[in-house]
């Protein structure tokens, strides 16, 4: 499909040197970008629909409409900021995980803390009582008063 878009004059230019610089075409590089920012608009939720739609864990469960819907309604929130891996974060991990001996589903946990602290986060609000073991993130239950 052929389509015209306005570009800053700036954005392009640096664009063009980039696909020069790769050897590509700016058409190719602006189709990679676009698809780098729609996938990462396909915000997949992980681990909240698993959690509270077992019934060993709560009782009653959520139905999986329920657990969906709230993860949209926060999806939906303008003060939502998702944090992603981006440059630079796959040192704060092993960092966190060297520091913290782990090993096993706890590397998990070291993760989500190097994530949180990849973004400049001081604090985490968990139910989940490991993240008291990485001492540069202050780790805080919400359901539990101080």
């Amino acid at each position: 499909m052929k389509t015209t878009i306005e570009i800053a004059d700036d954005l392009f230019e640096r664009a063009q040197r980039v696909a020069r610089k790769k050897k590509t075409t700016f058409r190719s590089l602006t189709e990679q970008g676009l698809r780098l920012v729609l996938k990462e608009l396909q915000v997949k939720p992980r681990e909240l629909p698993p959690l509270v739609t077992h019934p060993g864990i709560y009782t009653p469960a959520s139905t999986l409409s329920e657990s969906l819907g709230f993860v949209d309604a926060l999806l939906a929130s303008p003060q939502l900021h998702l944090l992603a891996e981006s440059p630079g974060y796959f040192e704060k991990p092993r960092e966190v995980s060297v520091a913290a001996r782990l090993r096993g589903p706890r590397i998990h946990d070291a993760r989500i803390a190097a994530l949180c602290l990849h973004h400049g986060a001081s604090e985490l609000w968990s139910v989940d009582r490991d993240f008291p073991a990485f001492p540069h993130l202050k780790a805080r239950n919400p359901l539990v008063k101080k």
